[in-house]
């Protein structure tokens, strides 16, 4: 189980129960479709509906033959015949293959996992506009480099996470008729152990199951559950973005913003004072590893001609990236829903530089008159001028002949005031957050 999110439902879905849960369903989906059109007894379908239930398996045993078989269908398969009544157990299975069941369950699993991951997104959309609403008009320091850039707002920082987060919404709406997709072929995709039945039968057990039909079999074809893990990438990259800023604005260098309290007095175990933002470091922690999968899944999606062994590569990481995706979005959840924003430190932040942050909006005042390199080295040298003299950029730019000649003092005194030097911000704030109301509707 998980240590960061204990009830992880992802993590319940991709459980060995989640799993043979769903192997079981399709068993009994298709038994029902086959006898729907006469291919195996009506009686024989009801029993193997009957029996395909989880507590039918003997786990132990089914674990101990899948180390010899290499994968668990055949095994659960002779499991469910022998718990047949009256012989009715040859009917188990009939005429599908191995992948079959493991691609539909997986598809089964992938479907019932996104729900939760839609509802989880959309939280965390409705979160996060109303942090961006919030502080709309919070000036702060825009960062480029680690270096102070321009004046910024907190709520423009978080419109630009939280427009990436309404992009994931929209991208899984695009990707579940690509993904939920069954599958179902036989051997090698042909469905020639069912005659001329194959076809019905599939759009029978697809309809059963209320998964799309394959346009074609997709054995070998993995580039969906391919497109389906790298969207979880995504993802988990835009988290591993927020809790990255997050954790450097909570340096005590920045401490412009703070995590929600965690650990208490033991939040170290030496350091009093200490109050490591260890939700942050989960989540960027969590998109590294899922970028990782995601590299060997893409790997995976390379199969030898109709099968290969590469599927043993998707088995292992599918499922792990799925629950860390979901464990992903709770954490940053938590975080965003208890940040703490300390306004008077971020404004603190940005009159540091003693001006030299307005550096661009003196350069664009100067330009008309002086153009706009002549107007750059000016100011540059001022800037320089700065940091040796300790003085401000007003005071420096004011005291030069070459500026108080075309800008008055109270015209440079706006021109280098933050507040007037925000463009459009506001308007990009509020036409994210309208748009971020209506896709987490």
């Amino acid at each position: 189980m998980s240590e960061t999110y204990p009830g992880n439902p992802l993590e319940v879905i991709f459980s060995e129960r989640g799993q043979f849960e769903r192997y079981l369903q399709f068993e009994a989906a298709l038994a029902e479709a086959e006898a729907e059109l006469g291919l195996i007894p009506e009686e024989a379908a009801r029993e193997i509906v009957r029996v395909a239930v989880f507590e039918t398996l003997d786990i132990n045993k089914l674990n101990s033959d899948t180390l010899r078989t290499g994968y668990p269908i055949a095994p659960m398969v002779r499991q469910l015949t022998a718990a047949c009544r009256d012989d009715l157990g040859q009917f188990v299975h009939w005429g599908s293959t191995t992948q079959d069941v493991m691609d539909t369950g997986l598809v089964l699993q992938i479907r019932d996992s996104l729900i939760h991951i839609e509802d989880d997104l959309k939280q965390l959309v409705r979160s996060l506009a109303d942090l961006a609403q919030r502080h709309r008009d919070t000036l702060m320091v825009a960062r480029t480099f680690g270096g102070h850039a321009l004046p910024f707002t907190f709520g423009a920082k978080v419109a630009r996470w939280l427009s990436s987060v309404c992009r994931h919404l929209e991208r899984l709406e695009q990707l579940r008729p690509r993904v939920l997709v069954g599958e179902f072929g036989g051997a090698v995709g042909t469905l020639a152990s069912f005659g001329t039945h194959g076809a019905e039968i599939r759009e029978r057990l697809m309809s059963k199951l209320e998964l799309a039909e394959p346009l074609a079999v997709w054995h070998a074809a993995r580039d969906s559950v391919a497109e389906c893990a790298t969207f979880l990438g995504l993802v988990t990259s835009t988290l591993g973005k927020i809790g990255h800023d997050v954790t450097t604005l909570c340096t005590s260098d920045v401490g412009e913003v703070f995590e929600p309290v965690s650990g208490g007095r033991d939040a170290s175990s030496t350091l009093p004072q200490k109050q490591n933002p260890v939700y942050s470091g989960r989540v960027v922690a969590n998109a590294r590893v899922v970028a990782s999968h995601v590299s060997l899944l893409l790997e995976a999606a390379r199969q030898d001609h109709e099968r290969g062994p590469q599927g043993f590569i998707e088995k292992r990481m599918l499922p792990d990236t799925f629950v860390l995706t979901g464990e992903t979005l709770v954490t940053t959840l938590h975080i965003i829903g208890g940040l703490r924003v300390d306004e008077e430190r971020m404004r603190a932040n940005l009159d540091a530089s003693g001006g030299t942050i307005m550096a661009e909006a003196a350069t664009m005042a100067l330009s008309p008159h002086l153009g706009r390199l002549k107007a750059k080295d000016l100011v540059h040298d001022a800037c320089e001028r700065v940091g040796a003299e300790s003085v401000d950029l007003v005071t420096v730019l004011g005291a030069d002949p070459e500026v108080t000649q075309h800008l008055t003092p109270e015209q440079l005194a706006r021109t280098m005031d933050p507040e007037n030097y925000l463009g459009n911000v506001g308007e990009e704030i509020d036409r994210v957050v309208a748009h971020a109301r209506e896709v987490a509707q």
